[in-house]
This record gives C-alpha cells, structure tokens and sequence, in this order.
C-alpha cells in the first residue's frame, strides 16, 4: 500500500477499507475486499463485519456502490480532494 490516509472520524478498520479501496483505484467485490483487508492488516473480519464498515462508508459517502448482475461492488470516493 502507498500511502495510508488515517481520517479521524472512522473506525480503524474503516480507514484500513478505505485505504485499500483508494489504493486500487478500482471497483472491488466483498470477497476481494474481506480477502484484502485481512492479508493487507493481518485480521480476521468476517464477510458480515466487512459489509458493516462498507455500509458506515457508503452512509458517510466515502463509498459507492454499484450493481453488476447480482454482484455489488465497492468504489472509493473522495481521494485527494477535500474531504
């Protein structure tokens, strides 16, 4: 991972998403971002706990999400602008 922004008002493992949403630079399922999060910082979230901090993300507005076929996938917003 290049840089970690670290935002103040989230949850550390919000910001560990969230860094590696922006870090990608792309669209990434649940399972992509469960298996990411848990090799990149050495935890064990659960598909479940991952999908609360995505929704505390998309609520914030840091994430969007978008549907394709049955699959939804995740997007960070907002990196290097004023946030």
């Amino acid at each position: 991972m290049t840089d970690y922004v670290q935002l103040d008002n989230l949850p550390i493992t919000s910001n560990n998403i969230l860094n590696i949403l922006w870090d990608r630079n792309c669209e990434m399922s649940l399972d992509e971002l469960v298996e990411a999060t848990n090799r990149e910082f050495s935890s064990h979230w659960t598909k479940q706990e991952i999908k609360q901090f995505l929704g505390l993300l998309v609520q914030m507005e840091y994430v969007q999400t978008k549907r394709h076929g049955f699959k939804l996938y995740y997007s960070a917003l907002g990196y290097g602008e004023e946030l």
